[in-house]
Parts: C-alpha cells; sequence; structure tokens
C-alpha cells in the first residue's frame, strides 16, 4: 500500500526511528515501577509514547489525503547542526559570553539576515540571558569570559 500522505508517513517514520534510539539506548538501565522509578522507566515511557504517535501518524498517511515531500533546506540544517557543535566546542575556553554572540552570528547566517541593529540586539539579550541563567541562576561551573 502507497502513502497518500508522504510528508505525514515521513514524520511517523522519524518518530519510529527516534523511538527505537530511546529505546535501545534505555535498554540496559533498570525499570523500574510506577511507584518506584528507576533510571530507564522515562525514558522507556517516553519512547514507548513516541513510538505509538509514529505508529499512528504513519497508518492515518496510508488512508488521508495530504502533501508531498517539500525541498530540504540544506543551509540552515548545516549551518545551525555547526553552530551546536562549535558552542560545545568554544564554550570550555572563550566562555560563555563570546560563545552566545557566535551562536547569535552563526544563525543568523542559516537564514533571512536580520540586520546589523536586530542581530546585535538579538546577541546581547542572548548573552544577558544565558550569563543570568546559566552563571548566576544555576550557578554552573561555566567561564563567562575567556581563559
Amino acid at each position: 500500500m502507497r502513502p497518500r500522505s508522504a510528508q505525514d508517513f515521513c514524520a511517523g517514520l522519524m518518530f519510529i526511528a527516534f523511538a527505537a534510539a530511546g529505546l535501545f539506548f534505555a535498554r540496559d538501565l533498570e525499570m523500574g515501577s510506577a511507584s518506584f522509578m528507576e533510571t530507564g522507566y522515562m525514558p522507556r515511557l517516553v519512547s514507548f509514547v513516541l513510538l505509538a504517535i509514529g505508529i499512528a501518524v504513519a497508518v492515518r498517511a496510508l488512508f488521508r489525503e495530504g502533501p508531498g515531500l517539500a525541498s530540504w533546506a540544506w543551509r540552515p540544517l548545516i549551518l545551525l547542526t555547526a553552530t551546536i557543535l562549535a558552542a560545545g566546542f568554544l564554550l570550555p575556553k572563550a566562555g560563555l559570553v563570546v560563545t552566545a554572540v557566535v551562536v547569535a552570528l552563526a544563525s543568523n547566517w542559516a537564514a533571512a539576515p536580520l540586520g546589523l541593529p536586530r542581530i546585535a540586539a538579538l546577541a546581547a539579550l542572548l548573552v544577558v540571558f544565558s550569563v543570568a541563567l546559566f552563571h548566576y541562576g544555576l550557578e554552573l561551573p561555566i567561564p563567562v569570559w575567556p581563559r
């Protein structure tokens, strides 16, 4: 049987794949019970819910008309993935302020540019929020400035 909505069918398969990955990575964790949850209880529960949603979406795509697959937006996908990886490498050495500015600038290149005043405001807001939340609020041992 061929899906009538390729977009919904692929979304269902993606949910199923994420659920399978969650179940795979939680396979060695203790399950416990609802009254005494161990470390594997929530990952398995969330994975089973995600699996059910994925199956429902994929099966529904077999019977209901819907949109086909759209083309991929490669530039945002690559740039935002690279930005996340760069932030992980930059944070310990460059500090929270520099990393937040780099993240704001790099994410600006992934979509339609905001313009200098708006990206500067976004970077400033991201710096203030990140420092307030992670350094002062949560007191995480993250350097604020470069070492």
